[in-house]
């Protein structure tokens, strides 16, 4: 084989093996991300076990959720808004202050705060929603 061939085949088989590479980075269109029942996107690294741990401890004494038992007022029913991750991980991070209630700035961080929102992000379900008796006729 001549060295100019071999260097043709050599450059062949590193472009293959790059392009290999890169394909295999892909996972097969994964983005680190699954689809939950409700079509929710949460990432993979996310622990939904620990969310709802965390959600019940933290969460649950101010928020409605059905999945979680909780029924508190204080806060919005989560069920009905139905968040997003992202939604979920600027509340937590940024917090909230309305007329009823304050809820502080970095409750939770990081991966604890990924987890709930995971979390809700797979439980949360309008479905769940109920009349408040208080407005009831």
């Amino acid at each position: 084989m001549r060295p100019r061939d071999l260097a043709c085949l050599l450059g062949a088989l590193v472009l293959l093996a790059v392009s290999a590479t890169l394909l295999a980075g892909c996972g097969g269109g994964s983005n680190n991300s699954k689809t939950t029942t409700n079509g929710q996107t949460i990432p993979q690294n996310a622990s939904v076990t620990t969310g709802e741990r965390l959600f019940r401890s933290t969460c649950a004494t101010c928020h409605t959720l059905h999945a979680a038992g909780s029924t508190a007022t204080i806060g919005p029913n989560l069920d009905y808004v139905q968040p997003t991750v992202s939604q979920t991980q600027q509340t937590i991070a940024a917090g909230m202050h309305g007329s009823r209630a304050i809820m502080p700035a970095g409750l939770l961080r990081g991966q604890n705060a990924t987890d709930v929102a995971a979390y809700l992000a797979q439980v949360a379900n309008r479905a769940n929603v109920r009349p408040n008796p208080k407005e009831s006729p």
